[in-house]
């Protein structure tokens, strides 16, 4: 029980220590939002990109 206390602690600390140095910083939500939208989009991107490659590499391994 302590310790997910302290963990909810440490999680909530964690965030607000975040959010504070982001506006020090003067880094807005809606920045942050899109470069965050932005890198999930390219994540998906490769992902599907490689998606094909083990396949292949595989496929091939097969008929040597």
């Amino acid at each position: 029980m302590v310790r997910s206390i302290q963990y909810i602690f440490l999680l909530v600390f964690g965030v607000l220590a975040i959010i504070v140095l982001l506006k020090h910083f003067g880094i807005t939500g809606t920045a942050l939002t899109a470069s965050l939208t932005a890198l999930g989009i390219s994540g998906i991107i490769v992902g599907l990109a490689a998606q094909t490659t083990p396949n292949d590499m595989l496929m091939e391994s097969c008929f040597l």
